[in-house]
């Protein structure tokens, strides 16, 4: 979502969501309780901000100079089941990954990574990638009891050149993961705790 400088967004409701503050700036938020405007709040979000929001009625304006864009993941329904021994990249490799925000349901990260690099073996459930900076991944896929899948086709390694803004919907499963680009790499993950 843009909102350029001065801009303001209907009134809209969403259920709760996870965000990230791709380009920050100054927005007032005013809810919309019973149909009509509410009780409305100013604040400066700066850029990587990870905010989670609550459900409900509500309308945004951008109050400040610059334009600002957000991402964010709507929380809508039931995901498919965790994968068996599932390995948090987050405790598998604190260096790479880090816990933004989270609550009991989802957690918003990061991932950067090196030109080069590799990280360890781990799990995701289904979960939703942005990309901020890097050229390109190679996902090497992992069975259930995480040992290397056989062949090099899709099932078993993926290459996927990455562009910034790029956004990704990824399948629960055990991998790991290369920057197989030139440039290190930047990616915003939004995923489910259960």
């Amino acid at each position: 979502m843009t909102l350029k400088a001065g801009e303001e967004d209907a009134p809209h409701d969403h259920p709760k969501h996870y965000m990230y503050v791709v380009t920050g700036g100054k927005l007032t938020i005013t809810n919309w309780p019973s149909g009509s405007a509410g009780e409305a709040n100013t604040a400066e979000l700066p850029s990587g901000a990870p905010p989670i929001m609550p459900s409900g009625p509500h309308q945004v304006k951008n109050v400040g100079e610059t334009d600002v864009v957000l991402i964010f993941v709507e929380v809508t329904g039931k995901y498919t089941s965790t994968p068996e021994a599932l390995k948090c990249p987050c405790d598998t490799d604190p260096e790479c990954y880090k816990f933004l925000a989270q609550d009991d349901d989802w957690f918003t990260g990061i991932m950067e990574m090196a030109s080069g690099a590799k990280n360890s073996p781990q799990g995701h459930r289904d979960h939703m990638l942005y990309v901020l900076e890097g050229e390109q991944v190679t996902i090497n896929n992992l069975g259930p009891d995480m040992s290397p899948l056989e062949g090099e086709g899709p099932s078993a390694k993926m290459v996927l050149d990455l562009a910034p803004g790029a956004a990704m919907a990824v399948p629960a499963g055990h991998h790991w993961l290369e920057n197989t680009g030139s440039a290190a790499c930047k990616i915003v993950l939004f995923e489910p705790k259960k």
